[in-house]
């Protein structure tokens, strides 16, 4: 008996070391009726580990689509027309504190959470060479929900606990909503003088302006006019380099070698995104105050109905253009007292 004692403790021994062979699972060395059937030595069955994997993959899609991600966002670097909160994009593509390498277009990154932008300390161990780091912003179409006093936090060193750190990303036509920024004296400048906030200090206004309640100077008629008309412009301007840029990625497939009739279906996809990004942002920027505009110049004659339905849709977003010559060709007539 005190052989076969020693006997099954030396076994299980050596299932402990890393070079035992693999037990079944749930194989106990010390229960006599698990050696009445031989333990298996043999690897997991090719087949049976691919379906595990294949269904690890489906459950983390499902994941990011259910958190309004695209399936695949923890390999593919683009983010486009996507709604979601910041802490789902860390779990599902983040590592440690650290998102990384993402191109964010057309997107509302929500909160609560705190982002930093600049670059967390690194570990000695952490390869450095090689490693993106600096971040891209189209400072005309990044929007902050919040008074800049509210949501800018100083922070006195790169070391900021409890803070999501955004290293090597792009951002265009995003907008943060309960999201509090924290940086260096230096960073929270840049986000105050670049950046759209819909708060007090806003560069552009952002707050909706849908009804203009008591009757304007026409000085204050004017001036609005004229503000939307730039507006308009710059939308036409964001919406053209989009296509640009669209433009240019269809070289960048072609010299990766793929086949044309992949390449069209991405530039068609991506040309879609543009559009739709750009009519987005009209309807939610721009068509209330400009129907507040037409309640007020409408009624005096200024606008008809041609403008008002125009104002209601554009339809392409190459017209907005036109939309910025109308509002600059009523501006020049109105009076200045």
């Amino acid at each position: 008996m005190e052989m076969r004692v020693q006997r099954v403790d030396q076994l299980s021994k050596n299932v402990a070391r890393n070079s035992a062979i693999p037990f079944r699972s749930g194989f106990d060395p010390y229960e006599w009726e698990d050696w009445k059937s031989p333990p298996s030595t043999s690897p997991g069955d090719p087949a049976q580990l691919k379906h595990e994997n294949k269904q690890l993959q489906q459950q983390h899609e499902k994941a990011a689509t259910e958190a309004g991600l695209p399936p695949n966002v923890a390999t593919e670097r683009r983010i486009a027309n996507c709604d979601f909160h910041i802490f789902d994009l860390l779990r599902l593509a983040g590592r440690g504190s650290v998102i990384k390498d993402k191109d964010f277009m057309n997107c509302t990154i929500r909160g609560p959470g705190v982002i930093a932008t600049f670059v967390p300390p690194w570990p000695p161990e952490k390869e450095r060479e090689n490693t993106p780091i600096s971040s891209s912003f189209d400072k005309h179409t990044l929007y902050v929900e919040g008074d800049p006093d509210s949501v800018l936090y100083d922070v006195t060193s790169d070391s900021a606990f409890g803070v999501i750190h955004l290293v090597g990303c792009t951002y265009c036509r995003v907008t943060f909503k309960d999201i509090g920024i924290a940086g260096s004296p230096k960073h929270l400048k840049w986000w105050r003088e670049n950046v759209k906030f819909s708060g007090p200090r806003t560069i552009g206004i952002l707050r909706s302006e849908a009804r203009i309640e008591t009757t304007p100077q026409p000085g204050e008629l004017e001036a609005r006019c004229s503000h939307l008309a730039d507006e308009l412009d710059e939308e036409d301007r964001i919406y053209k380099s989009g296509i640009e840029s669209v433009q240019l990625w269809r070289q960048e497939l072609a010299e990766q070698g793929l086949p044309e009739s992949e390449i069209d279906e991405k530039v068609a996809r991506a040309e879609d995104e543009n559009t739709i990004g750009a009519l987005n942002r009209y309807n939610k920027h721009l068509k209330d105050r400009l129907l507040g505009l037409y309640d007020v110049l409408g009624s005096q004659g200024w606008f008809g109905g041609v403008d008002r339905s125009r104002f209601e849709n554009p339809g392409d977003p190459y017209y907005m253009r036109n939309l910025a010559k109308r509002l600059r060709e009523v501006c020049s007539k109105l009076p200045d007292s």
